[in-house]
């Protein structure tokens, strides 16, 4: 009955994965695409194909950690699930911080530096992003090379410190990042509601709109992401029944909040409207053709 259970929630995981594949192959692809015909990419284009190429590799590696039984080197494994990890949490913050920027508007002069200056900053913080995810890699590969001397010295603990306090800051500074962004976004929604209340003028419907439509995409990232943290935590402790549980639990934020970013962006929900009604359109001819057969 449990092996039968069990074979169950790892078929669930697995559909789970393989639709936050193909939502993320699908932003990746569409933006790849645009920015091969228009031989441009806009910064928040570059921002989405970073981060859907990152939870693509993240979601592989689940899946190949899933059927883990037939792979023979888990230390890469868990090297390039760490690091696609951290580059989608960074990825994921700068998209927010983008949001923010873009979205409101404060007459502070740091902030109108950082305004419009803030697209040719995204490569370069991406470029950043990258570096720091490979730094705080660095601690996970010590920690695999010495983990056989760990049963005979007794540092077993020190070697699991020396892998969650990185780990921790890792997740912990992009989240805060994070925080400070949507705070400075709700305050700015709040004070533009209240002028317009008051009747004053320059803040219309347009822009309140994209201030709704960035809050609830970043607070669905937040609420994602402190699931998917806390799984991932859990994951260490678990038994292998447990572990699988907690993967489906934890898979639902890179492959919802894609959705969730697919649907929010004009572009890419275009995209995919074009794309179902070709399909659509496609598979009824073949039905019709082969009917006439």
């Amino acid at each position: 009955m449990l092996s039968l259970l069990l074979t169950a929630m790892k078929i669930l995981c697995l559909a789970e994965f393989t639709v936050g594949i193909l939502l993320n192959g699908f932003i990746v692809a569409a933006n790849a695409i645009s920015w091969l015909e228009m031989k441009h990419i806009d910064s928040i284009d570059l921002i989405l194909t970073s981060l859907g190429l990152s939870r693509l590799g993240l979601l592989i590696m689940w899946v190949i950690h899933v059927l883990s039984e037939v792979y023979e080197h888990m230390e890469i494994l868990n090297l390039m699930y760490l690091f696609f990890d951290f580059c989608s949490l960074w990825f994921g913050t700068v998209l927010c911080v983008f949001y923010c920027v873009k979205i409101t508007n404060y007459n502070h002069r740091f902030f109108f530096f950082v305004k419009l200056r803030i697209s040719k900053m995204i490569p370069w913080l991406l470029f950043v992003s990258v570096t720091i995810s490979i730094i705080f890699c660095l601690p996970s590969i010590l920690v695999e090379r010495l983990e056989p001397n760990n049963v005979t010295d007794g540092t077993g603990g020190n070697m699991e410190t020396i892998f969650f306090i990185p780990y921790i800051a890792a997740n912990t500074v992009p989240f805060f990042i994070f925080c400070v962004a949507i705070t400075l976004l709700i305050r700015s929604l709040w004070k533009h509601t209240r002028h317009m209340a008051g009747g004053e003028t320059g803040f219309g419907i347009p822009q309140l709109q994209a201030h709704y439509n960035a809050i609830k995409c970043m607070m669905s990232f937040m609420l994602m992401y402190i699931v998917y943290f806390i799984g991932s935590m859990l994951m260490v402790l678990s038994n292998h029944f447990l572990l699988i549980l907690l993967s489906v639990i934890a898979g639902s934020y890179p492959s919802l909040h894609s959705a969730i970013l697919i649907l929010s962006n004009r572009k890419l929900r275009r995209t995919l409207c074009c794309f179902l009604s070709y399909r659509n359109t496609f598979i009824s001819e073949k039905r019709n053709l082969f009917l006439c057969l």
